[in-house]
């Protein structure tokens, strides 16, 4: 990485797979699209009067994992490019600014501001294990009430400055899905500022994807072949665990649906994980259960399937029987 004096943050892919800094065309030209949606989102959040002002986001991509580099000299290639542009709105935002050198540090702290923004609300997302629309209920305060306390299912609390709880209220559900869609086993995200010469980081791993990744036909039925009432077993691997939900959330096929037992609780099912330090709960298990595709209004019309499990089978044991769910 470039001296951290150089930069004011970053995305980075980190793992076996960028090892020597290689990364398919496509999916970097996917990553930096991404990486400069989530960054302008944020800073337009920052900076209202900026919504209908077309400004360039420099990046430098660089080998050494794969990385994205914010220069230190934002606020020359953002005022280079916007020397023409004399709209009101530019006007109303430039008043703020007495020189030049105040102007570089403007840009400076609205960038920084931007990127500290994605890293909160990944924080918070892991946090949940949900990033889209939330209600937030007993929150706890402290420091004169500027950082606020979530507490997730687990019991588990983060404290956030209050400004990026904000900010994760109600995001676009697809705003960090082009980043997170190049995350795999062998492939993490991270995204990170310096600031003051000290590092921030947040990191998004496999088994965290799907917290992020929207396909891009979601909105259209997914596996439509997946009928409703119909029994299935289906081959896939167990990303997560939510506790109170009483739902796993099953990987089949890229996508990860929810599954919810007939009955019972999934605390039992963790007693018996068998790979508690890979990137998922089972290498390789079958889904036993019934489709549902009841809707919010109940009518069986959900564009995407849960399902109701009845059991869970390892693959690949012994005793291919085994199972780790028991009703």
């Amino acid at each position: 990485m470039s001296n951290h004096n150089e930069i004011i943050g970053y995305m980075k892919y980190d793992g076996e797979l960028v090892r020597d800094g290689f990364l398919d065309a496509r999916k970097a030209a996917k990553a930096l699209e991404g990486f400069d949606e989530a960054v302008r989102h944020f800073v337009i959040l920052d900076v209202p009067e900026l919504e209908n002002v077309e400004f360039e986001i420099p990046v430098k991509v660089q080998k050494g994992s794969w990385e994205a580099l914010i220069p230190e000299t934002i606020g020359q290639w953002i005022g280079t490019g916007l020397a023409i542009a004399t709209t009101t709105a530019l006007t109303t935002f430039a008043k703020k600014v007495t020189d030049n050198s105040v102007k570089d540090t403007e840009w400076k702290d609205v960038f920084r501001k931007a990127i500290d923004s994605v890293k909160w609300v990944v924080k918070i997302a892991k946090h949940t294990g949900n990033f889209g629309k939330q209600v937030f209920v007993n929150l706890k305060w402290r420091n004169d009430n500027k950082e606020v306390g979530i507490t997730n299912g687990e019991g588990e609390t983060i404290f956030v400055p209050v400004e990026f709880v904000e900010f994760f209220k109600n995001p676009p559900k697809k705003l960090l899905s082009k980043i997170a869609s190049v995350v795999e086993v062998e492939r993490t995200l991270k995204i990170g500022t310096y600031s003051n010469g000290e590092k921030d980081e947040v990191e998004i791993k496999n088994n965290e994807k799907y917290i992020f990744f929207r396909q891009e036909d979601e909105e259209d039925t997914l596996f439509p072949e997946l009928i409703h009432n119909q029994s299935v077993e289906l081959e896939g691997v167990i990303t997560r665990a939510n506790e109170k939900t009483n739902t796993l959330g099953f990987e089949y096929k890229d996508h990860i649906l929810t599954c919810k037992p007939a009955k019972g609780n999934i605390i039992t099912l963790k007693e018996k994980i068998i790979a508690q330090d890979s990137e998922h709960f089972f290498p390789d298990i079958k889904m036993i259960g019934v489709v549902d595709r009841r809707d919010e209004s109940g009518q069986p019309n959900a564009k995407r399937p849960k399902i109701i499990f009845l059991n869970i089978v390892p693959l690949g044991e012994d005793d291919a029987t085994a199972s780790l769910f028991e009703l």
